[in-house]
């Protein structure tokens, strides 16, 4: 994967990142392009309209978010199409993004961390009013506990960094095989976060299942709302087919899948350090 900057140093999202006089910032979609390692205009605007239809259907402006423009080409060539997108246009137009294109797949990585480092800082300034002020002992009793629960969570972390993920069948057996996997996909299914076109493919016309019909090509694909953390893998071609497989993300988006599964009731397993504790005590805060 394209390397990604973070904390140290500037990425190369932030350094096209731009200002306008009012404060608000946006992107410039031609700059973005090769960026997100498309070489065609027209590839990458096919990544942009269906961010706009996913920005419809949730209910935002397409005008405001996906601003439209026109660009020279060169000193004295014919305008281009030209979108400023805001962030979370860009973000969607990540999301929609080529996942097996390395720089796409660093985009996406990264306007899903900074949409979560927004929400937690949004979180951590509305909670910082109410927090109570530790005295001394408990300060320190409080560092003793976190510097123990930062080097097992880093341990687990890097047992899960690097590598094409894992699929989901592994990710249920690794966290949730309290429930059955049934229904551990009946809740995927049900929250939206894999695409359930069972029945609704071609009809089968010989064999013991004749006139049943197969599932839909996309079916169990990532949904919109599941691409955050889910996309899909084509390890290798058989018989000249591609043989796609919905996996987890690798690294912290493994993490936060199960933290927010568990935060929706599913019952994770009691020994995967990071969400709980070796002796089953929760270790940090479930977000919705």
């Amino acid at each position: 994967m394209t390397d990604l900057t973070l904390h140290s140093g500037e990425s190369p999202f932030d350094s096209i990142r731009e200002v306008r006089a009012d404060g608000t910032e946006f992107w410039d979609a031609r700059k973005l392009q090769p960026v997100m390692g498309y070489s065609r205009w027209e590839d990458f605007q096919t990544a942009i309209e269906r961010a706009k239809l996913a920005a419809e259907n949730s209910g935002l402006s397409v005008e405001e978010n996906f601003r439209r423009v026109a660009k020279v080409s060169g000193k004295r060539g014919p305008t281009q199409a030209n979108y400023e997108l805001s962030r979370y246009a860009a973000y969607l137009t990540a999301l929609n993004g080529d996942p097996s294109k390395p720089e796409s797949a660093a985009a996406q990585s990264y306007f899903v961390i900074r949409a979560r480092e927004a929400e937690v800082h949004s979180r951590d300034i509305d909670e910082a009013a109410s927090v109570k002020p530790l005295s001394g002992l408990e300060y320190a009793l409080a560092l003793v506990d976190a510097e123990r629960r930062a080097e097992a969570g880093a341990k687990f972390q890097r047992a899960i960094e690097g590598g094409d993920g894992i699929g989901l069948r592994v990710f249920h057996k690794k966290y949730f095989s309290s429930i059955t996997e049934k229904a551990f996909f009946a809740h995927l299914y049900g929250k939206n976060y894999l695409i359930d076109q069972r029945g609704k493919g071609s009809m089968r016309d010989s064999g013991p299942r004749a006139g049943t019909f197969r599932d839909g090509s996309q079916h169990s694909h990532p949904s919109f709302k599941g691409k955050p953390w889910l996309y899909l893998h084509t390890p290798e071609t058989f018989n000249g087919y591609r043989k796609e497989q919905t996996r987890v993300r690798p690294g912290r988006y493994e993490l936060d899948f199960r933290d927010h599964l568990a935060a929706e009731g599913l019952a994770a397993n009691e020994n995967t350090t990071g969400l709980f504790g070796i002796d089953g005590t929760i270790t940090r805060e479930l977000s919705a």
